[in-house]
């Protein structure tokens, strides 16, 4: 699981840094694209929490 959570945050840091260099260019595609990315990965990894939270729940 570690390597899922690193890998994600690699994730998130090349999508912010995206969005940064977008936003440097004033390029509203691209900061659109990145803010997309962030969002779709914010939901993954909300559903990874969701899934550890039933997995690891006590009985």
């Amino acid at each position: 699981m570690n390597a899922f959570r690193s890998a994600l945050a690699n994730e998130v840091s090349q999508a912010r840094a995206s969005l940064l260099r977008a936003r440097e260019r004033h390029d509203e595609a691209a900061m659109t694209d990145a803010v997309e990315r962030l969002h779709d990965l914010d939901e993954i990894s909300a559903r990874v929490r969701d899934g550890l939270t039933l997995v690891t729940a006590p009985d």
